[in-house]
């Protein structure tokens, strides 16, 4: 199966956000045009417990920022918590009608139906409802704290909006594609927006195309590196944190297909290693330092865990090493001096957008 003629429509087409407007994805930020190393980057970072609470209260001290393996110091820190009064964070829920059944979709519309009333309906952060559909990518419900409101709002929402068929190996492309497009608009839109975005994206995921029927050539290979980038670029300078949760539940939990995502987690370095399933949703969500949640039969639970987890992080900023090649791979890692902290940020950066990945 030949696929890699979509990739194009994947980049530069339109792709219709709203009811009433065309959204397009937006170039990256004139700091980070080819050839131009940016001066620094900044990092959202969450610190938690091994039970999943979060870690409040650090200070820059606490933290070791490692660029390619090497400490480098923080230039800037920030810490925010539900007590900050500068604190700016929302968390947006992506219903995904285009790679879930609508069965499945039903069934965790109303389990979120039942959090959002949960507690007087009040929720810790501001939260938006958004769908995907092969048509377009939409907002449906919020930003709003008031859980009832938007329960209202979701329940409005009609049953199945797709036209394409949501299974079956030879639409896997257009879903893909759509997929993508739509990720990359959410973040186009996000980026001018102050503060944290935590998007929860509810979907078992799209297809990562292993399989042997698939022939990659060079020029896909390099389609899906240019893709790699540009989604990691984007996601980092809206401030999103990905977390992907699978709406399937224990139908879903002995997959294969949902472990095979763990082979591609390993950042890109050079279009020669580039692979379709580098793109699968699992992936960009555990790259961006999100969660990756699958085989439980509790979407409201899953969903309340992220929104928990969310409601503090910390801020750290550092220049980007001089002489770093472009287009070339800094791997980060974060460490704090707590015993027993977990961390999650963003697994690194690539130094500038791939202008040409033959270079």
């Amino acid at each position: 199966m030949r696929w890699g003629i979509f990739w194009a429509g994947v980049v530069f087409c339109g792709f219709t956000a709203g009811a009433q407007r065309t959204s397009t994805v937006k170039p990256p930020a004139k700091t980070e045009a080819a050839g131009r190393a940016p001066l620094a980057m900044t990092f959202d970072v969450t610190v938690t417990d091994k039970a999943g609470k979060p870690l409040d209260g650090l200070k820059a001290a606490d933290f070791t920022l490692l660029d390619n393996g090497k400490a480098v110091p923080i230039e800037k820190f920030a810490a925010y918590d539900p007590a900050a009064p500068a604190a700016r964070e929302s968390v947006i829920v992506v219903l995904d009608d285009v790679n879930t059944e609508a069965e499945d979709l039903m069934v965790a519309r109303q389990q979120i139906g039942v959090l959002l009333r949960m507690h007087g309906g009040h929720l810790p952060l501001p939260v938006s409802f958004m769908l995907l559909t092969d048509s377009r990518l939409s907002r449906i419900a919020g930003p709003s704290q008031d859980g009832s409101l938007l329960s209202g709002e979701l329940a409005k929402m009609p049953g199945i909006m797709r036209e394409m068929p949501q299974g079956g190996f030879y639409h896997a492309a257009d879903r893909l594609s759509i997929s993508m497009r739509g990720l990359l608009v959410l973040a186009a839109e996000q980026s001018p927006v102050p503060g944290r975005k935590v998007v929860i994206w509810l979907s078992p995921g799209w297809w990562m195309f292993d399989n042997a029927q698939v022939i990659t050539w060079n020029h896909q290979q390099k389609a899906v590196y240019r893709m790699d980038i540009l989604a990691s670029q984007s996601l980092r300078q809206a401030h999103i944190t990905l977390d992907a949760i699978d709406p399937l539940g224990s139908e879903d939990a002995g997959s294969i297909f949902r472990e095979l995502w763990e082979n591609f987690e390993k950042p890109v370095t050079r279009w020669t290693q580039a692979q379709p399933g580098d793109l699968a949703l699992q992936v960009l969500a555990a790259q961006s330092g999100g969660n990756v949640v699958w085989g439980g039969n509790d979407v409201a639970d899953e969903i309340e865990a992220s929104l928990n987890e969310a409601r503090s992080w910390y801020e750290l900023t550092v220049a980007v090493p001089k002489g770093a090649p472009p287009d070339s791979w800094q791997g980060v890692q974060v460490r704090v001096s707590r015993p027993g902290a977990r961390v999650k940020t963003q697994n690194g950066y690539y130094v500038v957008p791939a202008k040409s990945p033959e270079e």
